[in-house]
């Protein structure tokens, strides 16, 4: 099943509810934390312009990807992402 990638020129772009794709630099990420249920988690901010979106994920090895390059102060590709506000 394919889903449709937007990319964007800006993050002020993205409208709720669509499949976005863009590049961002990671400004905040969260240590994994686990919520009232038990699920694990971690959360972050990441920045591209003048614009700043929080991002949000369950997968301890993606946030130990996203860890490595907010170390190496390089900018993140972020696809497959849910905009909410």
């Amino acid at each position: 099943m394919s889903r449709k990638r937007l990319t964007f020129e800006s993050l002020s772009d993205i409208k709720e509810g669509c499949n976005a794709e863009f590049d961002a630099a990671i400004e905040f990420l969260s240590p994994m934390k686990k919520s009232t249920t038990g699920r694990e988690y971690y959360h972050g901010k990441v920045t591209e312009g003048g614009s700043s979106f929080r991002i949000a994920g369950l997968d301890s090895k993606s946030r130990a990807k996203l860890s490595a390059i907010s170390a190496a102060k390089s900018q993140v590709h972020l696809t497959n992402c849910k905009v909410k506000e």
